[in-house]
């Protein structure tokens, strides 16, 4: 039996519970300060914590502290921790209905105080208040779960599903058993409790392992790409290449590589040094992602030369991007302390063909297209074999 327990103790324990996790969460919030939801989570947790603290200290504190202040720290405290959930997932949070769910729940709590006292009441707007968000919460992370951290959503999401349906059970517990069933120390509502602290506990644990994928997922990017431009380096381009070479081959579609190289880059850098190289470099990766389409992949190859991958694009129409990219290029102006600069660039266009045995003979050819595009003269695009 589990007579001895006291429910406002469980309360108690539970409050210091996410305390502990409010302390975790701010650590995690430290370390990645720029990882919006590890705020939330950490500022969200804190002000359950002080919403569970005020509710166990009922009878030691006056009562509309312990019951109308924990209200009004605990409802916006849960909406912060479920939208940052939310934010995680890469969904922009209902932050203006969240409040005025928030506010009006903690309002209808203080008339069923102060007016009409009614505990199942309060219990009741609680309830629905907290479910509301959990189950947005569960819908949104079944649903937008992106990358590596689809199990950890789904995890999260059948929690969220989980203590909800606790919550509601509860809450019915209470309408037909009556008000003092809350205030009993029955098996069951202990295992509620338990049920909540447990929840508190795991629902730590995933979102510190939420912002560490985050967090590898930011290292893996900064490690696929090139540092100057921002452009795919060359590690990625070759996965990318031996990713979409297979399934050009597999699924018969047609496949496209573009070499652009700037023109006359050597005398650009020893007419306007290398810090205004660098720019032109980089400006010229920002004006080619704006001008190709979004699911081409743009690489720097090496020094001034860039390789694009064109998907389930032909030769000739892999061509026409190609001058729309040279022209995009030829209309840039590079803002340097010398004035405005323009610049070209020479392309060579190829198409994947059964004479190739592989992607890396495919770029020599759209290479040797290249080298004939700077032969006829530079700022022009030329379609390879």
């Amino acid at each position: 039996m589990l007579s001895f327990v006291d429910p406002r103790t469980l309360i108690l324990v539970i409050g210091l519970v996410l305390l502990c996790r409010a302390l975790v969460l701010l650590y995690v919030w430290l370390v990645q300060r720029k990882y919006p939801p590890a705020r939330d989570w950490a500022i969200g947790t804190l002000a359950c914590a002080f919403g569970g603290l005020l509710a166990g200290l009922r009878g030691l504190i006056p009562a509309w502290i312990s019951v109308v202040m924990a209200h009004a720290f605990l409802i916006p405290g849960m909406m912060l921790i479920d939208c940052g959930i939310i934010r995680a997932a890469e969904v922009k949070p209902p932050w203006r209905t969240g409040l005025v769910i928030s506010g009006l729940a903690t309002a209808v709590i203080a008339w069923f105080f102060w007016v009409d006292p009614d505990y199942g009441s309060r219990i009741v707007v609680f309830t629905a208040a907290v479910v509301l968000f959990d189950l947005y919460t569960a819908l949104v992370c079944l649903g937008n779960a992106q990358g590596s951290r689809v199990a950890t959503f789904r995890i999260l999401a059948l929690l969220l599903l989980a203590l909800s349906a606790s919550n509601i059970w509860k809450t019915s517990h209470i309408l037909t058993e009556g008000i003092e069933s809350i205030l009993s120390s029955s098996p069951a509502n202990v295992q509620f409790y338990l049920v909540v602290t447990a929840y508190a506990m795991i629902t730590t644990s995933l979102c510190v392992l939420l912002t560490a994928q985050k967090l590898q997922e930011e290292l893996d990017s900064q490690a696929r790409r090139d540092s100057l431009t921002k452009a795919f380096n060359r590690r990625a381009m070759n996965e990318f290449c031996e990713r979409e070479w297979s399934r050009s081959a597999r699924h018969t579609y047609p496949l496209s590589f573009l070499m652009a190289d700037i023109d006359h880059f050597k005398r650009f850098n020893d007419d306007y040094g290398h810090a205004v190289g660098d720019l032109a470099l980089a400006a010229v990766s920002r004006t080619a992602e704006q001008a190709l389409r979004p699911e081409d992949i743009w690489c720097r190859y090496g020094g001034e030369e860039f390789v694009a991958l064109l998907p389930h694009t032909g030769g000739e129409q892999a061509k026409a991007v190609a001058e729309r990219l040279r022209a995009a290029l030829e209309e840039m102006t590079i803002e340097a302390p010398q004035g405005p600069i323009r610049l070209t660039v020479s392309i060579g266009v190829v198409e994947r063909s059964m004479e190739h045995q592989d992607w890396n003979e495919a770029v020599e050819h759209a290479d040797r297209a290249l080298y004939k595009a700077k032969s006829s003269g530079r700022n022009c695009v030329v379609l390879g074999e």
